[in-house]
């Protein structure tokens, strides 16, 4: 299982977030830094992804309405795809 890792440390913007998700999860080089180039990416993945989303409620206080669409994309692939999971820490 693959751990991804996403809170204030590595995310105080969504384009943090997209270069962060590219560095742990070894996206290549011409990936899109959006939602439609993360999912993807994320199909390409053979193997259990969890995210660890720390710090959710600040997050979505700094980033707004982008890291919300994040947070439904995630919580959407949850359901579609048996191989990626989400876990939320305050």
């Amino acid at each position: 299982m693959k751990y991804v890792y996403i809170g204030k440390e590595n995310a105080a913007s969504m384009n943090d977030i997209h270069d962060s998700l590219q560095a742990q999860l070894c996206f290549p080089d011409y990936y899109g830094k959006n939602l439609d180039a993360l999912c993807d990416c994320l199909s390409e993945i053979n193997e259990d992804i969890m995210f660890i989303v720390a710090d959710k409620k600040y997050l979505s206080e700094t980033i707004g309405t982008k890291f919300n669409s994040f947070i439904n994309l995630l919580e959407d692939l949850v359901t579609s795809r048996s191989r990626v999971f989400v876990r939320y820490f305050e």
